[in-house]
Parts: C-alpha cells; structure tokens; sequence
C-alpha cells in the first residue's frame, strides 16, 4: 500500500492510502512507463469532500478481523473528558 500526506480527515491519522482518480489508471498502469519523476505527481491526497469518514467498530484494529461488517456504520462510542486534578486540590 502506498501512503500519502492527509487530507483534511487528517484527524483520523496522519497518512492515507494513496487513492489515485480514473483519469490517472492508465498513466499509473503503463507498462512503459518506467520514470517515477512522471508517475509520483500522480500521488496526491484525494479530496476529503470526495470522501465519507464515519465510526466503525473497533474490531477493525484486530489483525485477525475481517469481512464487510467491518466498515458498517456504529454509533460512536461517547469519550468522557479525563479531569486532571491540580496540586493543590484539598483532598
């Protein structure tokens, strides 16, 4: 798999697979193409509002996990803000 800088879901991780648009197939594909300074200009973020980004189930983080259930929309499990006490907090 190839990686790229984000886009703007960056917020998700800090790299994306590199997701090249149709018109760019054959270019990527030319068996006679051989010079990378013509084909790494093809590698570009895709556009996030090309893009849909929703929760899915932490199983996806599982090497073992696999099948279409993976990528099904979940509701977002709610993150409860950690409270960091101060030192001189009375006890």
């Amino acid at each position: 798999m190839l990686t790229v800088s984000p886009n703007e879901l960056v917020a998700f991780h800090e790299r994306m697979a590199a997701i090249l648009p149709e018109e760019h197939f054959a270019a990527w594909l030319d068996p006679k193409e051989t010079r990378s300074a013509n084909l790494l200009p093809l590698l570009t973020p895709y556009p996030a509002e090309q893009m849909e980004a929703w929760p899915v189930s932490e199983c996806v983080n599982r090497a073992s996990a696999g099948g279409a259930d993976l990528i099904k929309p979940v509701e977002p499990v709610p993150v409860s803000p950690r409270i960091q006490p101060s030192l001189f907090d009375a006890a």
